[in-house]
């Protein structure tokens, strides 16, 4: 082997050196870029977890309070209170599941609570899922026969409670009933009586 061989290989060498030198160097740049990226992403998941946090919390009472509020105001201090508490699924979606309360008592409403309860409650669910839709829809609500499983003794209670949610939310509710106790609290009753299959409709105020 000659000397011209030798030095020949040894360029080689070099070369070959310096193009994995080059190569090094271009892959320390690519972790340092992707450590960046990974850095960035965990500190965005940190934010958007504070602030989906913040957001359930927030859904959390806007949809529980009213329903607590509504219970109290027909069934008194000792009603149940209702809780809404997220939770994420195996397949990554968010769900809500809304239980009584009544001190360390936690029950599923379909199952242990009376129907008079689960009246309220929906009518309640109904106006918080009505004030956190936007844009909001017109400030009407029609309800069928609302609270037809409430007690009579509590009817004149829940009527009052839909009279106050009425004048507070500035909301004009619609309702169908043929309970006197309920039909009391309206500010307008139109009563409809058909004879002879026809129909005329009488208005009290």
């Amino acid at each position: 082997m000659t000397l011209q061989t030798i030095q020949q290989k040894l360029e080689q060498k070099k070369g070959a050196r310096n193009q994995i030198l080059r190569d090094l160097k271009i892959s320390q740049e690519g972790i340092k870029s992707i450590e960046k990226e990974i850095s960035y992403s965990e500190k965005s998941a940190s934010i958007i977890a504070v602030v989906a946090k913040a957001t359930q919390n927030e859904l959390s009472y806007r949809i529980a309070e009213p329903v607590s509020l509504a219970l109290q105001a027909v069934y008194g201090e000792n009603a149940y209170q209702m809780s809404a508490d997220f939770s994420i699924t195996g397949k990554g979606t968010t769900e809500c599941a809304l239980r009584y309360k009544r001190g360390d008592n936690i029950i599923n409403p379909l199952d242990a609570a009376g129907g008079g309860t689960i009246d309220i409650a929906s009518f309640a669910l109904r106006i918080g899922s009505w004030s956190l839709t936007q844009p909001r829809s017109r400030n009407t609500i029609i309800l069928d026969e609302p609270f037809k499983f409430v007690s009579r003794d509590k009817m004149e209670l829940a009527g009052a409670m839909l009279k106050e949610t009425s004048k507070q939310l500035g909301l004009q509710i619609i309702f169908i009933s043929h309970i006197a106790e309920l039909i009391e609290a309206a500010d307008k009753v139109l009563e409809v009586l058909i004879k002879n299959r026809i129909s005329s409709v009488k208005e009290y105020n």
